[in-house]
């Protein structure tokens, strides 16, 4: 698939106001405090040789905003969510 077509199914299929996300994380808190913060979230490789033309894309991609509120965030216990 090209990226055009993937972008079009994208659009097609996935409406972001719909969209669920789950994340696994070690310090739930934590991540939920700076994704809540509306600062911007750098990634980092645990490699060296990440292309150049990568980490200039990343660093628009860290100030992206994420349309999220404190209501529509819920932390619970790996156990619980795979209990459905």
């Amino acid at each position: 698939m090209t990226k055009v077509q993937v972008d079009r199914a994208i659009r097609k299929h996935l409406d972001p106001k719909r969209l669920t996300v789950a994340i696994v994380s070690d310090n739930a808190k934590a991540l939920r405090a700076e994704l809540l913060s509306g600062k911007p979230t750098p990634m980092s490789y645990d490699t060296k040789d990440t292309p150049a033309d990568v980490l200039e894309q990343d660093k628009s991609i860290a100030e992206f905003p994420l349309p999220v509120t404190a209501s529509r965030m819920k932390i619970v216990s790996a156990g619980v969510m795979f209990e459905k």
